[in-house]
């Protein structure tokens, strides 16, 4: 192992699998985002026939409130929380700066088998 090389660095061909096996683990949580913002539109719905019918309420505040607060939570966690745990899981986390490997400068990590940080994560045959 040379100086400077991570452990677990990886080959090309595993970094390019590993990057596919990550898209396609976010297709569930992305279709579960645009369900929650659907689920918004039901509640707005709702509360605007309710309001219509009784008056702006103490009831229509709550729900307002209670669904778009549990909605923003469940969004957040799909949306942040999910794939950092994947990536974690497939490695495609650099493990001296705690950077993304699949995100905007992976052609960097392509071309150079290296992390911005200088890490090597791909091992160079």
């Amino acid at each position: 192992m040379a100086v400077g090389e991570d452990p677990a660095a990886m080959t090309l061909e595993e970094f390019q699998a590993k990057r596919k096996a990550y898209r396609r683990t976010q297709v569930l949580p992305g279709f579960t985002s645009l369900a929650l913002f659907g689920v918004g539109g039901i509640v707005t719905g709702f509360v605007a026939k309710r309001m219509d019918r009784v008056g702006f309420d103490a009831i229509c505040v709550a729900l307002t409130v209670g669904s778009y607060a549990l909605i923003a939570l469940l969004m957040f966690y799909l949306l942040a929380r999910i794939p950092r745990r994947r990536l974690l899981e497939l490695g495609l986390i650099c493990t001296k700066c705690d950077a993304r490997l699949n995100s905007g400068f992976n052609r960097e990590v392509v071309a150079t088998g290296r992390c911005s940080c200088g890490n090597q994560v791909l091992v160079m045959k």
